[in-house]
């Protein structure tokens, strides 16, 4: 496929709101429409400053991503990104990454510099994204954040989500999108190691020592994992949440996803310095 013939742009017309419906229900397998977000939701968000991006290829929607602004902790006005939705024949183009790109332009005209989202800590494709290829950073883990779910993307085990903060108007979020590497720390202690086992990869956690940058791994392909051994992905799911809560309770945060193969992907982790 010819990616320049793919569209990405602001949605505005009720029809347009209106197929995301079918844009959702294939993204993450929904039998019930009941659970997708409706077009009346949509168009009013549009409508009362957020935002509803969507990728079009020869007139077709086959992706959208969807936000609004709110307030974080502090009272200070944020744009939350809720939703990002690609069908599943158009993955692995990088349309995710150009929806956001397209979403920070249009929160930039809005005087907004924060956007936030949340997301599967699990999923390595998405903490590619979010924290190596847009320069997100991360101190915040919710565990079984939306409880039980029944989609066939999330269904089966704890809805754990990590909040990601994209400090869209800062220089290392510039230098990152304009194509710069993430420096990367000297040392490091590596705290979860993914290691070969019988049924699968296994989590092995170490001591959590105060090091200055800590390494955490986690495979990729989670959801094949889920599939083939539902007691090992809850393995990781506990693995995961036990060091990232420690480390998050400390001052550390996630700084980007590094050393990417097709079996697994490790966080980066620093203390202190500059979070934006």
């Amino acid at each position: 496929m010819d990616e320049n013939a793919i569209i990405i742009r602001p949605l505005t017309e009720m029809k347009e709101f209106r197929a995301c419906h079918t844009v959702q229900a294939k993204t993450w397998g929904l039998k019930d429409m009941e659970e997708v977000i409706p077009d009346h939701q949509l168009f009013t968000a549009h409508r009362n400053g957020g935002l509803v991006v969507g990728a079009f290829h020869g007139g077709e929607m086959i992706g959208f991503s969807y936000g609004f602004v709110g307030l974080n902790h502090q009272n200070k006005p944020i744009f939350c990104s809720h939703i990002l939705a690609v069908l599943p024949q158009y993955r692995g183009m990088g349309l995710g990454y150009k929806m956001k790109l397209a979403q920070r332009e249009g929160v930039l005209t809005k005087g907004i510099d924060i956007i936030n989202w949340t997301f599967d800590p699990l999923e390595a494709a998405n903490a590619k994204l979010n924290f190596t290829k847009l320069g997100g950073i991360s101190t915040t883990y919710y565990i079984n954040h939306y409880g039980e779910m029944l989609d066939e993307l999330n269904r089966g085990l704890p809805s754990d989500r990590l909040l990601v903060e994209w400090h869209i108007n800062t220089n290392r979020v510039k230098d990152i999108i304009g194509g710069k590497d993430i420096k990367m720390p000297g040392e490091a202690f590596k705290v979860l190691e993914l290691i070969p086992g019988t049924n699968g990869p296994e989590p092995l956690i170490r001591e959590f020592k105060a090091e200055k940058a800590v390494l955490l791994d986690i495979p990729v392909g989670f959801q094949k994992l889920k599939k083939d051994n539902k007691d090992l992905a809850l393995k990781w799911r506990l693995a995961l949440r036990n060091a990232l809560c420690h480390y998050f309770d400390r001052g550390y945060y996630i700084n980007c996803l590094n050393n990417i193969t097709d079996k697994k992907a490790t966080y980066i982790l620093v203390k202190g310095g500059q979070l934006s």
